[in-house]
């Protein structure tokens, strides 16, 4: 049974969608109708590492591939050796002629295809001349393709939607938040449906809270599930080769079934103390991401709130920029900077109809969000600063 399960826990794409049920109706929405009218589109999907982005696209491309005639290409631009090289790579897994852009833009105007590319972001350059050649093509006159674009990042869009908006390309975008704690259950269970009591459900409740409360990546919760596996696999090997030099019968020994102890050293050795968490935060976190945790930690401290809105919270912000002496940003990117650190765990928002009603909260305790920005002179600035 330990084998089974361990066959199951992987994370290689999978036919199965779990929890994305309202991503893939939406998506759909978005795709399908391109497909029916052979008319162009792009899309731009954002969310965290482990947030189910890529599976939902091919779950979505595989249901759909029965009632439309597409041709279909999907790309990990971390795979491509040189970024102009990609316009080869697409027209290859296209099955057409050619290596450059131009017989790209041909393509795309004589048959209907669906271009995905996952961790589009590898694909920048100083210019970003390829990545607005690329959703160029959904705006061609007669362009047949539907484009998608998959990154990790929030930033890049922040930074390059813009742009294309300027340029006229500007593609939808879709946001995948982290799964949550019911989702990952779900997920879990899923895999070991047919695998007989191996992890405990308490077990797996333990760790979907962990993993939610941490990244809500639903591979990182399957590669500690199946390492907690691997582990008791290995401890029952050893039992039943003692009990053979010792000739001692095992038949009709129960399995060893992993529990909460087995699951919680996985984790510790996976990530460690939560200092060296806040250290790795400390040194990826941007600053304008860490000046919104300062803000949210001045707010609760000082009116002893559990949450705040967003426009107060933007107030605070932009105060705490100038004691700071960095730029304020805007509103909308104060938005983006919100939900990057919603996809990190470290904020839980309650959203509302209108933005700046929204709740938001702190997902982490207030010392750790003091060990995550490093700079107890600038809060205590703040702190003091009662307008």
């Amino acid at each position: 049974m330990y084998c089974q399960a361990r066959h199951s826990l992987h994370t290689q794409l999978t036919d199965l969608v779990v929890g994305r049920d309202e991503e893939v109706e939406n998506l759909t929405k978005i795709i399908e109708p391109a497909l029916k009218s052979k008319k162009p589109e792009s899309l731009y999907i954002s969310g965290a590492p482990g947030t189910g982005k890529t599976v939902t696209i091919s779950h979505i491309l595989n249901k759909l591939s029965p009632k439309y005639k597409f041709r279909s290409v999907f790309i990990n631009c971390m795979t491509v050796s040189g970024v102009t090289s990609i316009y080869a790579k697409i027209l290859d897994g296209l099955s057409v002629a050619g290596t450059g852009l131009e017989s790209l833009q041909n393509a795309v105007k004589k048959f209907s295809c669906v271009i995905v590319l996952d961790e589009v972001d590898q694909l920048r350059t100083s210019n970003q001349q390829v990545l607005y050649s690329l959703f160029e093509l959904a705006k061609l006159k007669s362009s047949k393709v539907i484009l998608v674009g998959i990154a990790n990042s929030l930033d890049l869009t922040d930074k390059m939607v813009p742009l294309l908006q300027s340029y006229g390309y500007r593609p939808q975008l879709y946001h995948f938040a982290p799964y949550n704690i019911k989702q990952i259950t779900k997920i879990l269970e899923s895999r070991l449906t047919n695998c007989g009591e191996v992890i405990k459900p308490s077990a797996l409740l333990f760790l979907a809270k962990k993993i939610a409360n941490c990244t809500g990546d639903a591979r990182k919760a399957l590669d500690i599930c199946r390492s907690a596996v691997e582990n008791v696999e290995r401890q029952v090997r050893k039992q039943r080769i003692l009990a053979v030099r010792n000739e001692i019968a095992k038949d009709g020994a129960k399995p060893i079934v992993v529990d909460i102890s087995h699951i919680n050293q996985v984790i510790s050795d996976v990530f460690g103390t939560r200092a060296r968490e806040n250290q790795d935060l400390n040194a990826t976190l941007p600053l304008q991401q860490k000046l919104f945790l300062c803000s949210i930690l001045v707010s609760m401290r000082q009116k002893n709130l559990k949450e705040a809105t967003m426009g107060q919270l933007h107030e605070v912000y932009s105060r705490v920029c100038r004691i700071a002496k960095v730029p304020v940003i805007e509103y909308s990117e104060f938005q983006s900077l919100c939900s990057l650190l919603e996809s990190r765990a470290l904020v839980s928002v309650k959203k509302a109809k209108d933005s700046r009603k929204s709740k938001v909260s702190l997902a982490i305790d207030g010392e750790e969000v003091e060990q995550v920005l490093q700079d107890k002179s600038l809060l205590a600035t703040c702190m003091a600063d009662t307008a």
